[in-house]
């Protein structure tokens, strides 16, 4: 009987009597539309939602399906039902509800440990600038903005007078955002988008005027992704920045001119590098596209020059030009590399490019080839110099360890030759085949261990493929 007694008790609201510091960290990861739904429960979480440390307003919230894909330009409502109108109209009464600094008197002095806005539909200027101030006065110490395509929100930095409002701001995530002139700045002219202590930077779609000068003493990670930057990172100036990810266009236009002694990256130790081609059907003035092509990647190939002390260095889609320097065709010297990845890169004539990296990487220990291109034997135009290596060239690869290689067939001897010729001047250099993996489009994938004991692989590449 007792047992009876006591159980309405038990069937209490226990959630309610924990404490509000527990009550705030619960609703921070729920989003901001839940949050605000929960003041509806009882009078004590009426305005509990006001003081949660994380703005979350998200567009998606408000899509009958929960995942998107039926938002539209707010333009142009032709076409556009009734029901989808009223759904953006209840989103932009809620962002506005939620960021304005009326709703709370004491909301709006209270520091955000996080702010993100995603908008699917294009919206006014005139409405996401208001969101995007009103959320960045909260002085957040993590932003995320994510755009829909054709970029309907903007990063406008304070001017310095309120820049205190970033003084926390330490992560920035933009996505589809456009970066207003102004916004980078050149060394001793301000701060990385008015962000003095900002460490964390990544720009996907965006369009960013004026990237190709950039400082900042404090950045760490940067990450540039298939933004239209109007230049590239060739003045960049962040001497702590220790993790770099590019995602480079070569669409065939005028890019800014590389800029010579530049300073290095010393504490850059994780490189990767992305190189994506555009190929257009119709195209006016042939020469003036492959004369920017070239320049492009002789760029490219001067940004690599800059990472002395790197450690992990992945490539993809570069060319021979981006890989050599113009005058020596030499890769730059990378003492302290450990780890290359080449994805659809040109490898040269006789492999001259690879002969290369190998010889300017002495203490490289991982090596992985995918899908790399193999030019042929012999160039056409004239036989390769001194300078650009020959695969008879003994190399001192003392310290390689693993090689990954993933291509066709008819493409892996000819790589294995050069390695096994490489091999020989490595003491012990015996290798072992430890995986092989074939996928339907037919890219073998094979791993190589080197050991003191087995066969050298000069006897054994064919085996290692498989052919008869």
């Amino acid at each position: 009987m007792d047992s009876h007694k006591r159980r309405p008790a038990d069937d209490g609201d226990r959630l309610s009597e924990l404490p509000d510091c527990l009550l705030l960290d619960i609703l921070s990861r729920v989003g901001s539309r839940l949050a605000v739904q929960t003041s509806a429960l009882s009078r004590r979480w009426r305005h509990l939602w006001r003081d949660v440390p994380c703005a979350d307003v998200d567009e998606r919230d408000f899509s009958s399906s929960g995942g998107g894909g039926e938002f539209f330009d707010s333009f142009e409502y032709s076409g556009v039902s009734q029901e989808q109108r009223q759904r953006c109209s209840r989103f932009e009464d809620f962002a506005d509800h939620v960021l304005s600094p009326s709703t709370s008197p004491l909301s709006q002095h209270r520091r955000l440990d996080a702010f993100r806005l995603r908008i699917e539909s294009r919206c006014a200027y005139a409405i996401t600038d208001r969101w995007v101030r009103r959320g960045l006065a909260r002085s957040p110490a993590a932003v995320a903005i994510h755009g829909p395509y054709g970029s309907a929100v903007r990063w406008i930095s304070p001017p310095p007078s309120s820049s205190s409002s970033l003084a926390r701001l330490t992560k920035l995530h933009l996505v589809g955002v456009t970066i207003m002139p102004g916004a980078f700045v050149s060394p001793g002219q301000g701060h990385l988008l008015g962000c003095p202590a900002l460490e964390d930077l990544h720009m996907e779609r965006c369009y960013a005027y004026g990237f190709h000068a950039i400082s900042s003493p404090t950045l760490r990670r940067l990450a540039v992704v298939c933004t239209r930057t109007g230049g590239r990172v060739a003045g960049a100036d962040l001497p702590r920045l220790e993790c770099l990810r590019l995602d480079l266009v070569c669409d065939g236009q005028p890019a800014s001119a590389p800029q010579e002694n530049q300073p290095p990256l010393p504490s850059l130790v994780e490189a990767s590098i992305r190189v994506t081609e555009l190929d257009y059907q119709i195209v006016r003035n042939k020469r003036a596209m492959k004369k920017n092509r070239l320049e492009f990647f002789k760029s490219t190939c001067g940004l690599l020059a800059r990472f002395p002390n790197v450690v992990s260095l992945d490539l993809s889609g570069f060319t021979t030009t981006a890989l050599l320097e113009e005058e020596s065709q030499e890769f730059p010297m990378l003492n302290h590399l450990r780890a290359l990845r080449l994805d659809g890169c040109e490898l040269g004539f006789n492999f001259h490019a690879l002969t290369s990296i190998l010889r300017n990487t002495p203490n490289l220990e991982t090596l992985r080839l995918h899908r790399c291109k193999f030019l042929g034997l012999t160039p056409k135009r004239k036989t390769p110099s001194k300078r650009r290596g020959s695969t008879t060239t003994t190399l001192q690869c003392n310290n390689l360890k693993l090689i990954e290689i993933k291509s066709l067939q008819d493409d892996a001897p000819q790589i294995l030759r050069l390695l096994s010729e490489d091999s020989k001047g490595m003491p012990m250099a015996r290798w072992r085949r430890v995986d092989r993996v074939s996928d339907v489009a037919g890219l073998v994938t094979a791993q190589l261990h080197r050991t003191e004991k087995g066969t050298t692989m000069v006897q054994s590449y064919f085996q290692l493929f498989n052919f008869e």
